[in-house]
């Protein structure tokens, strides 16, 4: 227990940072920054869990033995990114493997590697560990939920829908496109080269 409040302090006193993602995925990440001037603008009082951050949440799995079994994060938005990260006095090189099934990758994952997955869309888990190693994870995301809030003017679909027929079936409409440009917003290797050479002559 004593080791699981030292765990928390540290964490909160010094956050994960995001800067891995806004550099390998600053069009996602800007639309997670653009949500929450929206959100902002609908209730001052909303705060992200980090200083900074771009995400509205986390989860600490404390363990102590924390083992994931194959899950997607279906609450979360579906073409939107999770950071995963572990913690924890165990060997990487027997136990706490990463597996994403559909790209059908397994990877070793060191305490305090952090890793970005799209984990509504892609199943993953990780294996156990030896009886005697302790480890932890922690996740950031924001729940899919507050996107379709702000998407829907501040409210709900369920109350869009009741409220707005008309609106509320255009939204419906334009699901297709927006995940296509959700999916969209993901860099590729050609667009950060792209964006560095236009960051450097600027």
């Amino acid at each position: 227990m004593c080791g699981s409040i030292q765990f928390r302090k540290a964490l909160y006193s010094n956050p994960p940072s995001p800067a891995s993602a806004r550099t390998w995925m600053p069009d996602l990440m800007k639309e997670y920054d653009d949500l929450q001037l929206k959100l902002l603008g609908l209730n001052i009082f909303i705060r992200t869990v980090f200083p900074g951050s771009p995400f509205f949440a986390t989860t600490l799995n404390m363990g102590p033995q924390t083992v994931c079994f194959a899950h997607r994060d279906y609450w979360n938005l579906l073409y939107g990114t999770c950071g995963i990260g572990a913690l924890g006095p165990f060997d990487h090189r027997t136990g706490g493997h990463l597996i994403l099934h559909e790209p059908k990758v397994i990877m070793e994952f060191r305490r305090g590697d952090v890793i970005w997955v799209p984990s509504a869309a892609v199943t993953h888990e990780n294996v156990p560990i030896k009886p005697h190693e302790t480890r932890y994870s922690f996740t950031m995301y924001t729940a899919g939920g507050l996107f379709r809030y702000a998407w829907c003017g501040g409210m709900t679909a369920k109350d869009m829908k009741q409220k707005d027929k008309v609106t509320y079936q255009r939204y419906l409409s334009e699901g297709d496109s927006r995940r296509k440009q959700g999916w969209d917003l993901y860099s590729t290797m050609d667009s950060l080269v792209a964006s560095l050479k236009s960051n450097a002559s600027n």
